[in-house]
């Protein structure tokens, strides 16, 4: 009798069982950036700071059509149509899901674990890195975030230079698809 009740436990347990991966912190952030980016074809807002007497908000400034791809270890984006040779730079970005990490124009850039929101969903995920050389220093920044309202993706993507002490921007890009 006993028998019978172990194999129907173990079989049970099999069942509700889920891989480490998708309980941990990497196994989440990775789920994220797949609901986020999913791969085909895309068409973005293109997304601009404006100013006015209310205060800093975003206008829809144009459309960029690319594509996202991934592998299961890798998201990489291709772009066709591009109206500005900024919105290239997403030819030159790629997503390590095995190491969390981003590529950026050769340039790795770190995860910044600021963005869980809870322990199931991850909400924001951002990522920095740095290159210098000599007094030239860029700061580069990519950001994905689910906007909670509408179920949509924002990515931003900067890159700043600092040289002799003077800052300057030189890619603020803000998609929403």
């Amino acid at each position: 009798m006993k028998e019978p009740i172990l194999l129907a436990m173990l079989l049970l347990m099999g069942f509700n069982a889920r891989p480490q991966l998708n309980n941990s912190s990497a196994g989440r952030i990775k789920q994220a950036i797949e609901a986020m980016l999913p791969e085909g074809e895309i068409i973005a807002d293109v997304m601009e700071d404006v100013y006015s007497t209310a205060g800093a908000e975003m206008k829809v400034t144009g459309k960029l059509n690319f594509s996202i791809a991934s592998d299961g270890k890798r998201v990489w984006f291709y772009t066709y149509g591009a109206s500005r040779p900024a919105h290239f730079i997403l030819d030159d970005i790629s997503i390590n899901l095995e190491s969390n990490t981003v590529s950026i124009d050769s340039i790795d850039l770190t995860y910044r674990e600021d963005g869980l929101k809870n322990d199931r969903q991850v909400h924001s995920l951002r990522w920095l890195g740095k290159q210098s050389a000599g007094p030239r220093k860029r700061s580069y920044s990519i950001t994905i975030r689910r906007l909670e309202h509408t179920g949509q993706t924002f990515m931003q993507i900067r890159i700043t230079e600092i040289t002799t002490g003077k800052r300057k921007s030189l890619l603020d890009l803000s998609l929403r698809f």
